[in-house]
């Protein structure tokens, strides 16, 4: 029985390996299958571990003998299948790891760059640095004593003005822990307690304001007989004759303020702005005063005497130019008799800071004075006005216009205010509207574009409005101006009006000499070259 059940077995291993390694001949099959007597048995599961019996070699069928597909090579045959059938792939797993190593490698390489980015950008922007160059070297050289003493010299200088709140901001500089450091800590005291000390003005609008021509240089080309010597002597003040009415002033206890000191903006219910007197708090004593230069443009008629458009010897004495000089401060081109350019303080500007470096308590936190500018002759001495582009070139003028915007920038930076004195020096109240709508395009266009917007008026030779209402005002009121400034001897007290404000300012000149007592002795400060 045992011998005929493994029989069935060859029998059934020889058909299995018949059937997957050849080819099935469906004839062949039937003929065998019906010379079978005996009932096939049914399929037998293999067992887990097949072994094939060891027999003799005779007794092994001829087929498993001769067929090049032993069972070894169904063994070896790769297992396979077709794609059709091939089981699903598991999904591939994410290599975290990897991706992390990755990801903190490309951030490191960033963080990199940034750093040199940074320590670049420093290296090469150093000296453009808001901060004083010394105090850059001071971080890195300089001991803890040498820093609090520089500190304390600039915040010094701050104060001297009155501009306490300034020098307690350097003072900061320092560190978070500046009050502990018994030098600075007594610096803040004492600025605390000189700012206690200061007092209310009581009325803002009892204000002086001192209004300049550009100064006589040299009074005997001034002074020569031509035909301009008259108003030369009536509306313009000498060098000399400046600086000692600026000491005259200090003198009296007057002290610089900015006019912006003096009123404030706020909306009303109506959404309206509206304007207010603002609080000023001086030291006990002092007394406001607003100055003023007009006409701060250097005309060809006072300095160039062949009418070609450039100053030259022959002019009348008068500064040619404003510009910065190596440390950034005004000061004056001037060409002398003899024909050589010169630099130094032969004008209002440069002389006021000179006074001011001396006597810093003379300016309120910093306050210099008004420049009012008008446009047909263009500014600060330079060919800024549209005429000149044809004459020079288009890069000529452009340069000129660039250097206009240097000084302008540099006397903003140092507290200097700018005002419109329109642009063909015209009185707008004797204006036709057209006329006065088309000088207001061009100031804005040639001069606002220099020295930026501003809200004063400065009305030339007095020219102001008849009437602050119609379409003259409505005009000028939309082009941004808020304060409207007139010419009188007699007073110059600041008016608010809601929407605007208005304001005289008192001439200074040689007919005036001797009746602006209050503000100066005239006879002590009186030039030598007037007769």
């Amino acid at each position: 029985m045992e011998e005929n059940n493994r029989n069935n077995t060859y029998r059934s291993e020889e058909a299995f390996l018949q059937e997957i390694n050849t080819e099935w001949d469906v004839e062949r099959f039937l003929a065998q299958k019906s010379e079978q007597t005996a009932p096939q048995p049914s399929p037998v599961q293999p067992p887990r571990e097949f072994a094939v019996p060891e027999l003799p070699e005779e007794q092994i069928p001829a087929m498993l003998v001769q067929h090049p597909r032993t069972r070894a090579a169904v063994a070896d045959r790769p297992k396979t299948r077709p794609a059709s059938q091939k089981k699903p792939k598991k999904k591939q797993q994410i290599n975290y790891r990897g991706w992390a190593q990755l990801i903190t490698a490309a951030l490191l390489v960033v963080a990199i760059i940034v750093v040199l980015i940074i320590l670049i950008g420093k290296i090469t922007s150093g000296g453009a640095s808001n901060e004083p160059m010394e105090t850059q070297a001071v971080e890195s050289t300089q001991t803890r004593e040498e820093i609090i003493s520089e500190l304390i010299t600039r915040a010094d200088r701050l104060a001297s003005s009155y501009d306490y709140e300034g020098a307690v901001s350097i003072l900061r500089e320092y560190g978070t822990d500046w009050l502990q450091q018994p030098e600075l800590a007594d610096a803040n005291s004492r600025y605390q307690s000189a700012q206690s000390l200061l007092v209310r003005w009581d009325d803002v609008s009892e204000v002086s304001m001192l209004s300049f021509h550009s100064l006589i240089a040299d009074p005997a080309r001034a002074f020569d007989g031509g035909s301009q010597e008259s108003y030369y002597r009536d509306y313009m003040v000498t060098v000399s004759e400046c600086k000692g009415i600026l000491q005259e002033l200090y003198n009296k206890n007057f002290i610089l303020v900015s006019i912006h000191d003096l009123y404030r903006s706020d909306v009303n219910a109506e959404q309206e702005t509206v304007y207010m007197p603002a609080e000023l708090y001086l030291p006990e004593g002092k007394k406001p005063l607003v100055l003023v230069q007009d006409d701060l443009n250097y005309a060809p008629s006072m300095t160039d005497g062949n009418d070609d458009g450039y100053a030259d010897q022959d002019g009348d004495g008068f500064a040619s130019k404003l510009l910065l000089d190596a440390n950034g401060q005004p000061t004056c081109e001037f060409i002398t008799a003899e024909g050589q350019t010169v630099q130094g303080e032969y004008d209002l500007v440069p002389i006021v800071e000179a006074f001011i470096r001396e006597h810093p308590d003379f300016s309120y936190q910093g306050a210099r004075g008004i420049l009012s500018l008008s446009g047909k002759d263009g500014i600060f001495g330079y060919h800024t006005a549209a005429v000149w582009e044809e004459k020079l070139g288009s890069a000529s003028d452009t340069a000129e216009v660039n250097e206009a915007r240097k000084v302008a920038d540099g006397l903003k930076d140092l507290g200097w205010e700018f005002a419109s004195h329109t642009y063909e020096h015209i009185s707008y109240g004797d204006s036709a509207l057209d006329v006065l709508a088309a000088d207001l395009r061009q100031w804005k266009k040639e001069v606002e574009s220099i020295v930026g917007e501003t809200d004063l008026l400065m009305y030339p030779s007095g020219g102001g409005l008849y009437a602050y209402e119609g379409p003259l005002f409505n005009t000028i009121y939309d082009n941004g101006f808020r304060l409207f400034c007139n010419i009188d001897t007699e007073t110059t007290e600041l008016r608010f009006f809601d929407a605007y404000l208005r304001i005289n300012r008192t001439p200074v000149g040689g007919q005036w000499l001797n009746g602006l007592d209050e503000y100066f002795n005239g006879s002590k400060i009186k030039d030598s070259a007037r007769k």
